[in-house]
């Protein structure tokens, strides 16, 4: 297996995982009282968007040559680091 391959499988494996945890948000959010629905909704919309933002990248990536994908490989990284903070920027706000 090459590894672009390989940090497709990784990407795409996170992504189910960080999938979860959005969905786990949307469930809570159904459990918020009405006044604090609207922040949180578009708090996870913001995290539907970061998620998407690393699907394009990916499927750039998935596009690219085998000499190009390291290129777009940085991009797709620093997207995933994006959704990594907006799921625990969420996650610390249900907590408060």
């Amino acid at each position: 297996m090459s590894k672009k391959q390989e940090f497709q499988d990784r990407i795409e494996s996170q992504l189910k995982e960080w999938g979860s945890k959005i969905d786990e948000l949307k469930s809570r959010a159904a459990g918020v009282t009405d006044d604090a629905k609207g922040k949180y909704e578009e708090l996870i919309q913001g995290v539907g968007d970061s998620k998407q933002k690393v699907i394009d990248k990916l499927q750039h990536l998935k596009k690219s040559s085998d000499e190009a994908w390291v290129d777009i490989k940085v991009g797709v990284e620093n997207a995933m680091d994006e959704l990594k903070d907006a799921v625990h920027k969420v996650r610390q706000d249900f907590k408060h």
